[in-house]
């Protein structure tokens, strides 16, 4: 079975360091922009989410829907 690693790097991130430039560049149609948006919503308490605690030593762990 092939394994997942998760990037230590997300697009988001990208987003927020270079988003705000793009923004100013007047350069993105209204559609990029809500994109760009999105983005920065995934994964984020804003989008809501759910928690999962492990039945053997009570650990909660928090797991944020996407914006798909």
């Amino acid at each position: 079975m092939e394994k997942h690693c998760k990037s230590k790097h997300e697009l988001a991130h990208i987003v927020r360091q270079f988003g705000k430039s793009l923004l100013q560049s007047g350069e993105l149609s209204p559609k990029q922009i809500k994109v760009l948006y999105n983005i920065l919503q995934c994964r984020t308490a804003t989008l809501g989410g759910h928690e999962q605690v492990c039945k053997d030593c009570g650990v909660i762990h928090y797991s944020y829907n996407s914006c798909r």
